[in-house]
């Protein structure tokens, strides 16, 4: 038997804790531990050990591979650091953004620091297997960016299909979880195949974690989801959500979206009440959580094949999988 989804995770919070230190400038350091300690799920370094803890067959001591897990964490802490001076959020894990906080460019410059902290991680895991865990960290590091722009794009986009928008899922939101999968696939030692499946079913977490931040941004609760809610629809950012109006709205409907889409921000209630009123009509609510639902089926079924595979299943990935399924945060 394993490592229990809660000792892997009391103990990525201990080795975060134990890199925290106080040195000049404390402007560049201060906002990355204030980011750090700012809790978070850590499902990616969770993930990462899981994986490997399962692959290692008898019960292992993570401290030599705990610092490509935490390059994760890093890395995916950076990522947000830059994506909500992007997007002008104020508000994240219930806390000031780091921008808000500080400034700007502050926020930009500790995030540059945090990719680099989390390079330094990854090149203390095992040596012997660095070359492979840098093609796969380098690989997910890039398409974040590419989701990400793809992202960037679409705030001028007219029109967004429902295929591009799962790409650009793909790549900015379930990139890190496969990488993550894929760093704790090749420190235990798996197969190609299992690798390839276990990716998979990241991805498919991935496109569900990203709908529901979707579906949580506006019928979630600001106090529980982290985030003001209802920002998307302020914005007019596009999402799942707003994708399947462009989709399912007859002109008539689409004539109202648009007029809605032009109402300023000092209009926010009324302008998120009227569209979530169009988002009722057309029932795009329901279609989200059914997407949910369908992509979280898929990335059990293959969660299933892989353990079918090994003759044994990982408590702590079931119980980072099942944290998933309903999450309001």
């Amino acid at each position: 038997m394993g490592h229990s989804q809660e000792e892997i995770r009391a103990a990525v919070e201990q080795a975060l804790r134990a890199l925290v230190h106080n040195e000049p400038p404390a402007d560049l350091y201060a906002p990355i531990w204030y980011t750090l300690e700012s809790g978070g799920k850590r499902i990616r370094p969770v993930l990462c050990l899981a994986i490997y803890d399962w692959f290692s067959v008898q019960l292992v001591d993570l401290a030599p591979v705990m610092p490509v897990a935490l390059a994760t964490e890093i890395f995916h802490n950076f990522t947000l650091l830059h994506d909500d001076v992007m997007d002008v959020s104020a508000l994240r894990r219930g806390r000031m953004t780091v921008w808000k906080k500080w400034n700007a460019n502050t926020a930009i410059l500790s995030g540059d620091a945090m990719s680099i902290l989390a390079y330094m991680q990854i090149t203390r895991g095992p040596q012997e297997k660095l070359p492979a865990l840098l093609e796969r960290f380098n690989d997910g590091a890039m398409r974040v960016c590419k989701g990400q722009q793809w992202d960037m794009e679409f705030e001028t986009a007219q029109h967004v299909t429902e295929e591009q928008y799962i790409t650009m899922i793909v790549d900015k939101t379930a990139a890190l979880l496969e990488m993550s999968v894929r760093l704790g696939a090749c420190l235990g030692g798996a197969s190609a195949e299992c690798e390839e499946t276990l990716t998979h079913f990241a991805r498919e977490v991935g496109i569900a974690f990203q709908l529901q931040d979707d579906y949580l941004d506006v019928y979630g609760q600001t106090a529980e989801f982290g985030k003001e809610c209802g920002d998307d629809i302020v914005t007019n950012k596009h999402t799942y959500l707003s994708v399947l109006v462009q989709k399912r709205a007859s002109e008539t409907q689409q004539e109202r979206y648009n007029t809605y889409k032009k109402l300023g921000a000092e209009r926010r209630s009324e302008k998120i009440e009227k569209v979530m009123q169009l988002y009722d009509e057309l029932q795009v609510c329901t279609a989200c959580e059914e997407a949910i639902n369908a992509h979280l089926a898929s990335a059990e079924g293959l969660l299933l094949e892989c353990e079918q595979k090994l003759g044994r299943i990982s408590p702590a990935l079931r119980g980072v999988f099942a944290s998933l399924g309903g999450r309001r945060f």
